[in-house]
């Protein structure tokens, strides 16, 4: 649309006039300013559908998804921080001294577990 044309519709659609009786040629006007080149709606329809359809997560998933990973990266951070006091304390990290069994025998520990 010319800057001409332009100016012409936006001097008749202000609104400060109290005659609105030039509808249909205002809407004239506009229907015929604007034209596409040959082929245009082809070309659109075929970029439409050569996009790859987008593949969205819904409220509900995104939410678990930021739960779990907020979980998991705690539950990893006091894995870690109990790991290092347990090697502080024991000077070790091995299994035993994981499960918290350190020095204990095999006697001591069936009497502990039978309850005598």
């Amino acid at each position: 649309m010319r800057p001409e044309e332009l100016k012409k519709l936006l001097t008749q659609t202000g609104y400060d006039r109290d005659d609105r009786d030039d509808k249909a040629e205002l809407l004239a006007l506009l229907r015929d300013s604007y034209r596409f080149s040959p082929g245009f709606t082809g070309r659109v329809l075929q970029a439409i559908g050569n996009q790859a359809p987008a593949v969205r997560l819904n409220d509900l998933e995104a939410r678990m998804v930021s739960l779990f990973l907020r979980v998991a990266l705690s539950g990893a951070a006091a894995i870690i921080v109990l790991a290092v006091s347990v090697f502080i304390s024991g000077g070790t990290l091995s299994f035993d001294s994981l499960l918290g069994i350190g020095n204990s025998s095999v006697e001591s520990m069936i009497c502990l577990l039978s309850g005598n």
